[in-house]
């Protein structure tokens, strides 16, 4: 080939078909959904990619669904239609409508194979759901579980490595025909015994998950006193001290969408007047990290306001849309 060859003038010599199936570089778009967290949105440049699955992933007490819900309940309230996949039959309105969603506008389904997920993926995807969360991974159940759509007996069940086979070929299945739609799997953690040296932790699904991945993320968090979040819970006209959530740290273990690696943390909050991610506390952390807040001691100063304790200024950023949104902008410009 000569230097002098155009990439106009190879794309002149391709048939109609071939034309349709390539693009210049510069042409393909990549749009965004936001998650809950504003510190995870932060890293991956405006949040989870369209036409891409990721993976929250974690242990007990890390809230996973409970941050799904409620980044569904942003992105409906943008307009995006979305779909929850409830493989574990543990979806509750009630909860969900405490988070945000608006359930009337909510696909639900509780498929449990995985042969069914996919192809209910696939048709969710045709009709136009934008932001589709299946919880969870490792409540699916195999194709040896099955006959003719019926459950079998316990004991033919049991087949070597079926269940990593037929999730890697639904992440497959399913990435070759979505270009529109946000899929996010929700699994927990799983011993890894292949390492020679110690066991490790990953996600359930087997490798070919990890490959059709484009971002994974782990949460963390425990029971221990220090990672709870104590407050005053109304109980027959008596304030009590009690725990009302947990601090959660995330990392991101893969991440295709923009190459950063980092963590984090996040409020989550199960109980009390506010449930779900403290983004005011976020926000405030992030704008001490960057000088926006300036902090000495116990004391705050947010846009001129001085508070006194985290309570006081997350409340304040938290009360006042028109803080938080200067606030974010001011980071935003601060960094990257």
């Amino acid at each position: 080939m000569t230097d002098d060859v155009t990439i106009e003038d190879i794309l002149a010599t391709l048939d109609k078909e071939t034309l349709s199936m390539v693009h210049k570089g510069r042409d393909i778009s990549v749009e965004r959904l936001p998650t809950a967290s504003f510190g995870l949105n932060h890293l991956l440049d405006g949040g989870l990619k369209i036409g891409a699955q990721h993976t929250f992933w974690g242990n007990e007490q890390s809230g996973k669904s409970a941050v799904m819900m409620q980044t569904v309940a942003l992105n409906q309230r943008l307009g995006v239609p979305c779909a929850w996949i409830d493989a574990e039959h543990s979806f509750d309105p009630v909860w969900a409508e405490k988070l945000g969603v608006d359930v009337d506008r909510l696909v639900v389904s509780q498929s449990a194979s995985i042969a069914d997920t996919a192809n209910l993926q696939i048709k969710l995807i045709a009709s136009g759901i934008r932001f589709l969360v299946i919880d969870s991974t490792s409540a699916l159940k195999p194709a040896s579980f099955f006959t003719d759509g019926e459950l079998k007996d316990f004991d033919k069940t049991r087949q070597v490595a079926q269940f990593a086979k037929d999730y890697g070929n639904m992440c497959s299945y399913v990435q070759a025909r979505n270009w529109t739609c946000v899929v996010v799997h929700i699994s927990q953690v799983r011993v890894d015994l292949g390492n020679s040296f110690m066991p490790g932790m990953k996600p359930a699904g087997g490798n070919e998950s990890g490959h059709t991945d484009q971002l994974r993320v782990r949460l963390f968090s425990s029971k221990s006193e220090k990672q709870a979040i104590m407050g005053q819970v109304q109980r027959g006209g008596i304030l009590m001290e009690e725990r009302v959530g947990r601090t959660v740290t995330w990392s991101i273990d893969k991440n295709k969408l923009n190459g950063r690696y980092g963590t984090g943390t996040y409020a989550l909050y199960t109980m009390g007047d506010f449930v779900g991610i403290d983004r005011a506390s976020e926000l405030l952390a992030y704008g001490i990290k960057y000088g926006i807040v300036s902090k000495g001691g116990a004391w705050y100063t947010v846009e001129g306001e001085r508070l006194q304790g985290d309570s006081k200024a997350t409340g304040f950023i938290r009360e006042n849309p028109e803080v938080a949104a200067k606030l974010e902008e001011q980071i935003c410009e601060k960094s990257f």
